[in-house]
């Protein structure tokens, strides 16, 4: 009988043991789970009402360890810090910081109340840590598009579906509908429409039975214009009166001041005539007959060649001639007068 007493009390104070170690502890992780280290951290938030010896601390415990003893946690632990180096969130809740191991697997992380048996060390609580495997680097297949083959012509890198269209390699009599491609070139004046009709069955990986319509319109214009380098747009004054012009008189790439035809015929007070034929401008004043080619460094007067030392040009689909040289042909005087970057021509 008193045995059974003393067994019953014997168990009751066991019990209650446990109860109060256990009672109002908590452990928390930031995180689920998480990679290998190095430089891996998992933060531990705990709260706990069990009374705390100065050396309570939490550590990683691999999987296998006895739960409940102190001195087999003490020696198996990975890793530990002590509570007393805790840290304070910005909600005032308590955690400790520890390194997550390097190798993958399933871990428990514990609280004991002391890190010596004298001090009555026991595991106040503890919760599962998952260390995953690395991540592996991620690579990104080759995706090959089915293309449009249209005879002549250079195939596009991207081709459009026709809306509705199953267009996935290996699908057996998927057609493959292009409708009303334009393509607009600009480049000097030409401009190219296409507006075509593509049916187009693919069996397997192959491309049969292709039927392809096209029609094509194509405009195409050629100029000179814009052919001629401005180094310096100028001002011209003939008799102290600026020259009206359509086309702002400026300097090549020669130095040499450039003026279109009229311009220069109205201010010297000459007749001008173009030969579209020869590319040919042909200035009359009196008995004085000037005939400039365009693209020519040289000029004829009254039929007797003059060398330039540049050429007529076009610019904004007028022709220009060099000012000084046609002028100077002509019988009149060119003078430059720097300071206000001015031609002045007097005749």
């Amino acid at each position: 009988m008193k045995r059974s007493i003393l067994l019953t009390i014997l168990l009751l104070f066991v019990f209650s043991f446990v109860s109060l170690a256990n009672a109002g502890t908590t452990l928390t992780l930031d995180k689920a789970s998480f990679l290998p280290g190095p430089n891996q951290k998992v933060k531990v938030y705990y709260t706990t009402d069990h009374p705390l010896f100065d050396d309570a601390w939490i550590g990683i415990i691999p999987p296998g360890v006895p739960h409940g003893s102190e001195i087999e946690g003490d020696a198996q632990n990975i890793t530990y810090v002590y509570v007393e180096e805790a840290k304070y969130d910005s909600n005032s809740q308590k955690y400790v910081e520890l390194e997550v191991p390097p190798t993958a697997g399933n871990y428990d992380i514990r609280m004991y109340s002391a890190d010596h048996p004298d001090n009555n060390g026991i595991e106040l609580a503890s919760t599962p840590l998952h260390v995953g495997m690395s991540v592996p680097a991620t690579t990104t297949p080759d995706i090959t598009t089915p293309e449009t083959v249209t005879p002549g012509t250079t195939t596009p890198d991207t081709t459009t579906p026709g809306t509705g269209q199953n267009t996935i390699p290996g699908t057996t009599n998927a057609p493959v509908t292009i409708i009303n491609n334009s393509t607009t070139i600009n480049q000097s004046t030409n401009t190219t429409t296409n507006n075509a009709n593509t049916n187009t069955n693919i069996s397997g990986s192959t491309i049969a039975n292709s039927n392809i319509a096209s029609n094509n319109k194509t405009n195409q214009t050629t100029t000179n214009d814009n052919s001629i380098k401005v180094s310096q747009y100028v001002s011209v004054m003939v008799n102290d009166q600026p020259l009206q012009s359509d086309v702002k008189p400026f300097v090549n790439a020669d130095g040499r001041t450039m003026l279109p035809i009229r311009a220069i015929a109205e201010a010297l007070g000459a007749d001008v005539k173009w030969d579209d034929a020869t590319q040919t401008a042909t200035l009359t004043l009196g008995t004085r007959v000037v005939e400039v080619t365009l693209g020519q460094n040289s000029i004829l007067v009254d039929g007797v060649p003059i060398p330039m030392d540049t050429a007529a040009a076009s610019k904004d689909g007028r022709t220009v001639l060099p000012l000084r040289a046609v002028s100077e042909a002509m019988g009149a005087d060119v003078g430059w007068d720097p300071a206000t970057s001015t031609v002045k021509l007097n005749k």
